[in-house]
């Protein structure tokens, strides 16, 4: 993350499939989609194979608006690399976020029943 992009990278195999991060921008597990796979998850927003969306659900439905194509991606079978605009996801600054990561609706990281990843703004 810098001043005004996110960045994220997952290396692995079979990556070239559908990929999907999911950001608590809020880094509030109270609010938006709270997964069953990341106990305390509260995503906001999901970038789907390029694609960024904002979750509108009640906190259980499986609801997302479709925002924009506003990120930058590199896909492979061996990396996923994506940068989109803090703002793409309400941010103004770096700020303390969480993800997770999707790869085919099957594999995940962090494994199911772990926190999702904190990232901490540099400096």
């Amino acid at each position: 993350m810098d001043d005004d992009t996110l960045f994220m990278l997952v290396r692995g195999t079979s990556l070239d499939s559908a990929s999907d991060f999911f950001i608590d921008a809020d880094n509030n597990g109270s609010t938006g989609f709270h997964s069953y796979l990341w106990p305390g998850s509260g995503i906001d927003y999901l970038i789907e194979n390029g694609n960024i969306y904002e979750y509108t659900g009640d906190g259980s439905s499986w609801s997302w608006t479709y925002l924009s194509d506003n990120t930058t991606e590199i896909k492979t079978n061996t990396i996923v690399e994506i940068s989109l605009p803090l703002s793409a996801i309400g941010l103004s600054e770096p700020r303390e976020i969480k993800i997770s990561y999707q790869r085919a609706f099957t594999d995940n990281a962090p494994v199911p029943g772990n926190a999702m990843v904190t990232l901490y703004p540099y400096g």
